[in-house]
């Protein structure tokens, strides 16, 4: 059975949208909220978790960087 908004292989839309860009929030507001992170915030903060786990030194001042290495040095100081 063909649907109405099908034909052909194509999808043919029927409202027209436009697509909802959020604003980025401040560093500091980003830092204790985790849900207005954004994907390099994450990169960094994992970056900042394998470093601080195996112990290599930090290797950059980025906020996101430091507070997951300084949570993972806390398990081995604790």
């Amino acid at each position: 059975m063909m649907y109405p908004e099908y034909y052909e292989g194509f999808h043919y839309i029927t409202k027209d949208s436009e697509p909802v860009e959020r604003e980025i929030a401040p560093t500091d507001e980003r830092i204790k909220n985790q849900n207005l992170w954004q994907g390099i915030d994450w990169y960094f903060y994992h970056q900042g978790q394998r470093d601080g786990d195996l112990g290599i030194n930090k290797r950059c001042q980025n906020p996101f960087y430091l507070l997951g290495y300084q949570k993972e040095q806390d398990k081995y100081t604790k």
